[in-house]
């Protein structure tokens, strides 16, 4: 591809000068993710070329399984519907699971993910709640002490 074909997704005003300077310039997408034009700019790397019509759609989709697989090992996710999900998904890529397969497994995921973050978020809150609780009744105490001591 030719890097003046970028301009044609749209790409952040700070790549403009980029595309402009090397516009004549053909890349393969192996060669973008390579290239020391970009160097320090892994985000603009992958932005171009994780793409269908560079990449083939079982590649990106197993790509897509190694990231997430990493993501649930970094943060020590153990529900089994979001690993399930992944499984599920490399096997749609290698033609071994159906489009409801897939479906099924992502809603599940989906549901793993959204009972993470309502826990995470509660367990949060719970924390800040017992906290400020507790400066109100400090506070409290000290308002009725001082109210007693005029008294």
């Amino acid at each position: 591809m030719k890097i003046a074909d970028i301009r044609k997704w749209d790409p952040c005003l700070e790549s403009q000068q980029l595309i402009n300077d090397h516009a004549d310039d053909e890349l393969k997408p192996i060669e973008i993710l390579k290239t020391p034009l970009l160097a320090g700019r892994d985000d603009w790397r992958l932005w171009v070329v994780l793409r269908e019509e560079l990449i083939d759609k079982r590649t990106l989709r197993l790509f897509a399984c190694d990231c997430a697989e990493r993501a649930l090992r970094k943060t020590q996710v153990k529900d089994k519907r979001c690993w399930q999900a992944i499984k599920i998904a490399r096997k749609y890529a290698e033609g071994k699971a159906t489009g409801a397969e897939l479906n099924a497994a992502r809603d599940a995921a989906r549901d793993a993910a959204w009972n993470a973050a309502r826990d995470a978020a509660r367990d949060a809150e719970g924390k800040w709640q017992v906290k400020h609780l507790t400066t109100l009744l400090a506070n409290e105490d000290v308002a009725t002490n001082h109210e007693k001591k005029k008294c």
